[in-house]
């Protein structure tokens, strides 16, 4: 089985992308790890146990639940019965889930200090990495990457506004730091894997990414 992840901050096309490559019928759409059951996986529960006195609430802080939705609907993805080919499609994934807790970090005033939160975090994304390679999955991320300005026009057209995407603008400096972190820990650890970074600024870029999918697909 195979999945191919679109990855990349907020403002960089990503759903604008998923919307178009959901349609193809031998691809199946794994729900965003936003949404699913909070239920705490198993590969998480040593680690809540080993840290869990240290946070005012270690589950939105270090986004364990977000975690958890995503291995509880990749397993169950991976255990349908699907018709080949099996290709697996998803708007975020495993590259986002570690800077994720940012915003649970600093709206808790979490008393940790933010290089204790990254070392903590860090450990956390290493027991996820371990499972993940449990899969045996072949995993193709594709990485959307904008200037700052194109994200901040485009967060601001939303017409939905949320608190976080407002949040996000004014740390984005740390979520870029963040992502670039967490990344190089990926590219060393997930097997079976390939990286692919694509300049998402324009309707052409747009187009390319598209088609460059679809070819992986």
């Amino acid at each position: 089985m195979r999945t191919i992840t679109i990855e990349g901050l907020k403002g960089t096309g990503k759903s604008t992308i998923i919307k178009s490559l959901s349609s193809f019928y031998h691809v199946n759409l794994l729900q965003k790890f936003t949404k699913g059951n909070n239920k705490i996986h198993p590969f998480a529960k040593e680690f809540i146990r080993k840290y869990n006195k240290k946070f005012k609430n270690i589950e939105s802080t270090l986004a364990v639940n977000y975690y958890s939705n995503f291995f509880n609907n990749l397993e169950l993805a991976t255990n349908l019965n699907l018709t080949a080919p099996r290709i697996i499609l998803l708007n975020r994934g495993l590259l986002s889930l570690p800077y994720f807790g940012y915003y649970g970090y600093s709206h808790n005033s979490e008393d940790l200090k933010f290089r204790e939160y990254l070392k903590i975090a860090s450990e956390l994304y290493d027991l996820a990495i371990c499972k993940y390679n449990t899969f045996g999955l072949e995993s193709d991320f594709i990485i959307l990457e904008c200037c700052q300005e194109t994200i901040k026009k485009r967060l601001e057209k939303r017409e939905v506004k949320i608190v976080s995407d407002t949040f996000f603008l004014k740390n984005i400096e740390v979520y870029s730091n963040m992502k670039k972190y967490f990344e190089e820990q990926a590219i060393k650890k997930i097997k079976n894997t390939r990286f692919f970074y694509r300049n998402n600024e324009t309707i052409q870029d747009l187009v390319n990414i598209e088609t460059f999918a679809v070819d992986l697909i």
